[in-house]
Order: structure tokens, then sequence, then C-alpha cells
């Protein structure tokens, strides 16, 4: 089978989840870190049509500036967490992928998150359609832009509005 290739879109993409996964997928696509830990690699899942982590290419929406590369050496420089030819030998998927991130689209932001936007360009929504339109805007563009088959969307951000309208 042809191999797909899978848009990975991470809301909160300059935080500590999504900048750990962009450099796990890009340490594991280039054979920098073994699978230990990886559910689809055990002997049971054999066989089984998973996208190869090749196959994945990210983007995503932040209100506070930086990229995956920053995301991940300002992580490495706080708690010792990656060592340096990891970062060193993915540093280029990260800038590529850091090529795909947008500025957040926020709705009535609560003041946790108010406090956390930093990035000048960050677009607030007047109404809920508003923000739905801006962000599926943004997941077109770049489904169409890097040719993706699909684009799996998760909310890696750590604050969220407890007032959903």
């Amino acid at each position: 089978m042809a191999q797909r290739r899978v848009g990975l879109w991470l809301i909160g993409a300059c935080g500590g989840v999504a900048s750990t996964t962009a450099l796990g997928l890009s340490a594991l696509a280039r054979g920098h870190t073994p699978t230990t830990g990886m559910v689809t690699a055990l002997p049971q899942f054999r066989g089984h049509d998973f996208d190869e982590p090749a196959a994945f290419v990210l983007g995503g929406h932040d209100i506070r500036k930086g990229n995956f590369v920053t995301a991940a050496r300002e992580l490495h420089e706080r708690s010792n967490v990656f060592d340096e030819r990891t970062l060193a030998a993915c540093a280029g998927d990260l800038e590529t992928w850091s090529a795909n991130l947008r500025p957040g689209v926020v709705y009535r932001p609560n003041a946790a998150i108010t406090a956390l936007a930093d990035r000048g360009d960050m677009r607030r929504a007047n109404t809920a359609r508003e923000a739905i339109d801006a962000i599926q805007g943004d997941l077109k563009a770049f489904k169409a832009a890097n040719k993706l088959d699909q684009v799996v969307v998760v909310n890696a951000a750590s604050t969220e509005s407890y007032n959903f309208v």
C-alpha cells in the first residue's frame, strides 16, 4: 500500500507536550530513538496498517510566540529531557514543520489564556462561527499546501476556557 501523508495539527503547538511530540516523531522517523513504549510497535500489532512516523507532517495553532525548535530547546534547557544529538538531528524537521504554525484563534478567552498570549498576530473571533471559520480555513490550507490525505487535530493546550457557549 502506498504510504499516506498524515497531517498532525497541534493546538498549543509551542508547548511542552506538542514540542515533545514533534521531536519524538522526527526522532522515530530518523531512527534516532527506539520504539520502546510505542504501542503500535509491539509484536501483536505487526501486520496492521499503521502510519509510520515519517508519514506525518506537523502544524498547529498557538497564542504564544515560538515554534517547535524554540519550544523543544527551551524544554531541554529547563529540564534536560532531550539530548543535544537528538535536537540537532531533528532540527530540520522541526524548522520545516514550524513553517506550518499559525497564530491561535481565541473566542471569549479567560484571564489565564489572555495572560499567556504574547503573539501580536493572535486572532480574536467575535463569534463562535467566526472562530470555527478561521480554524477550518487554517486546517484546509495546511492539508492542501502539504498534499495530505488526512489531518488529525490534537488539543495539546494546557489552559482552556471554562465558559463555552
